[in-house]
């Protein structure tokens, strides 16, 4: 009979160790489960802020090209006035945020843009650009 109850708590001691194995598996599974989801969300969050920035950036290119296209329909015609419908370029960043209703970085950056057209713009013409960026 001792065998036998040996044999009985060494099955017990067994089945307690891997009970206790398998509970800190599966809680290590939880921080693991936990994890992954944190890193879903920041890719979901990256994946949505560079379609932002993509949309964003491809928003700023048409409405560049549109204006270049409107600003060539609205050049010097065979008397030498332009078209009133030409836009009036703002004095200062200040003067493009109170009257477009935008930030001040997002107006530095079109009054940035509108020079590098208006230097590409007199490098095409063969005038000579100052400042300008050459590729």
């Amino acid at each position: 009979m001792t065998y036998a109850t040996a044999a009985v708590v060494l099955v017990g001691l067994l089945e307690a160790v891997l009970l206790l194995w398998a509970v800190s598996a599966i809680r290590r599974l939880g921080r693991v489960e936990s994890r992954l989801g944190q890193l879903t969300d920041a890719l979901t969050l990256l994946t949505e802020t560079t379609e932002s920035g993509f949309r964003a950036t491809s928003f700023e290119l048409a409405r560049v090209a549109d204006g270049q296209q409107a600003s060539a329909s609205s050049r010097p015609g065979p008397r030498g006035r332009r078209s009133s419908t030409s836009p009036r370029r703002p004095a200062s960043i200040d003067d493009l945020v109170s009257s477009a209703q935008i930030s001040r970085g997002e107006a530095r950056l079109r009054l940035h843009l509108a020079e590098t057209v208006e230097a590409a713009r007199a490098t095409a013409l063969g005038g000579e650009s100052h400042g300008a960026l050459h590729a």
